[in-house]
């Protein structure tokens, strides 16, 4: 699946702890819904699982039914962010209104997540 149209963002969550997590709320309408695109990686317990399934799990609120999804590849640059799948999806996702220090924080913690160089990780911030 492939989301042509920049989806805008509201804002972030970012973890940086044992887990790992970029988590993109998508602005779904005027009333302030929003849904998630979530980055999550556990560096902790990778140990623990098959070369194939270790990774940046890749999630969207809105389609629960795809699992084992991960990341394939990241562009990020001050107003847009494009993520590309292991299942051939790609989403674009309009981060102009996001706070550039949230996503300097953003990418900091996308640079600790690729440490394997498991995914291919592109900015220009």
């Amino acid at each position: 699946m492939s989301r042509a149209i920049p989806e805008p963002v509201s804002f972030l969550t970012i973890e940086n702890s044992k887990d790992l997590i970029v988590s993109f709320a998508l602005t779904l309408d005027d009333e302030g819904d929003v849904a998630s695109l979530t980055l999550l990686r556990t560096p902790v317990y990778e140990v623990l699982r098959h070369p194939a399934d270790r990774g940046v799990r890749v999630s969207h609120e809105l389609d629960p039914e795809i699992e084992n999804e991960r990341l394939r590849r990241i562009q990020v640059s001050r107003d847009r962010v494009e993520i590309t799948t292991t299942a051939h999806r790609r989403y674009v996702l309009d981060v102009s209104r996001v706070d550039p220090g949230e996503m300097r924080d953003a990418l900091r913690v996308l640079r600790k997540m690729n440490f394997d160089r498991n995914f291919e990780l592109d900015s220009t911030v």
